[in-house]
């Protein structure tokens, strides 16, 4: 290899390295204006509208695709699995729909296919391993048809002893909530149960402790509050306005549905005169279909009565 020695050519080599490598100009200046140093942070770290909008999008993102959260993308979950036989697909499909543990989830598995190891990718997600080489995410990070089904049936599991327990206590509010809590606790000893046969060595405790506080919680505390608002918000006719119809096709709410009877059941005679007394005070004609002239002309008729 020869030395390169022209003094031309040395400098044209080092003014293009020079130009390659930097990707600030030699004849730039430093942004020394605070305001557009502060926007440009802004824009840096999402802290304008763009910025936020942007980041919720990939935050939505994420949360259904998993994709920073998976080592391994394109690993497929365990759903896609070809069990040995129509036996072991049924047990272990069963058992992952009964028990949400994971690690209980895994033990299955290796139950009903001897041979099968589990690892774990760098993010913590198991991985089974197959006997014949085949790998697959046990639960893969995003949303899937098997966090559907598995949600699903979770909630179909606690309902029945949730249902039993709140109809046994009544209206008692302390009842209720030690029926739900212990329905809660005794639902989530049962699937630990229930998939032993299957494999599972699990007996989850903190699991059990969750769903004996949750249940009992939500029903005396959160519950009652929730209907409390319920109550107020779609019990008061100011917000929820049931409709009639009055003569002409005008709408009318709840309420002034019942002024306008009030005023229909006035008698005739009383009504006259309450119309007649009404001109006099006002010093024009009643309008019967304004709701502050009804509402005058029924406290009139009042006053008549007496």
């Amino acid at each position: 290899m020869s030395e390169v020695t022209d003094k031309k050519l040395i400098e044209e080599l080092n003014a293009l390295s020079k130009k390659e490598t930097s990707p600030i100009p030699q004849d730039s200046e430093a942004v020394t204006d605070e305001n557009l140093i502060k926007e440009l942070e802004e824009i840096k770290t999402g802290s304008t509208f763009t910025g936020k909008f942007k980041k919720a999008v990939g935050a939505t993102k994420e949360f259904f695709s998993g994709t920073k959260r998976t080592e391994f993308p394109d690993l497929p979950e365990i759903g896609a699995m070809n069990a040995p036989t129509v036996g072991s697909m049924l047990k272990i499909t069963a058992g992952t729909l009964i028990n949400p543990n994971q690690k209980a989830q895994a033990q299955i598995i290796q139950a009903q296919i001897p041979g099968t190891e589990i690892f774990k990718d760098r993010f913590d997600n198991l991985i089974v391993s197959m006997p014949d080489g085949k790998s697959f995410y046990l639960n893969k990070p995003g949303a899937s048809l098997q966090d559907f089904t598995q949600t699903t049936s979770q909630i179909l599991q606690y309902l029945p002893g949730y249902s039993q327990a709140v109809k046994f206590a009544g209206k008692s509010l302390l009842k209720r909530g030690i029926g739900a809590a212990a329905a809660g606790g005794a639902t989530s000893v049962a699937q630990d149960i229930a998939t032993m046969p299957l494999g599972s060595k699990e007996f989850d405790v903190s699991r059990a402790v969750i769903s004996t506080v949750v249940p009992g919680v939500f029903e005396v505390a959160v519950a009652p509050i929730a209907s409390y608002g319920y109550k107020k918000i779609f019990g008061n006719p100011t917000f929820t306005k049931t409709v009639t119809v009055k003569e002409g096709g005008k709408a009318l709410t709840k309420q002034e549905a019942l002024l306008y009877d009030e005023h229909r059941r006035i008698p005739s005679q009383i009504r006259k005169t309450s119309m007649t007394r009404f001109r006099l005070l006002e010093g024009r004609k009643a309008d019967t279909s304004s709701m502050d002239d009804i509402r005058k002309i029924i406290a009139i008729a009042k006053q008549e009565r007496k």
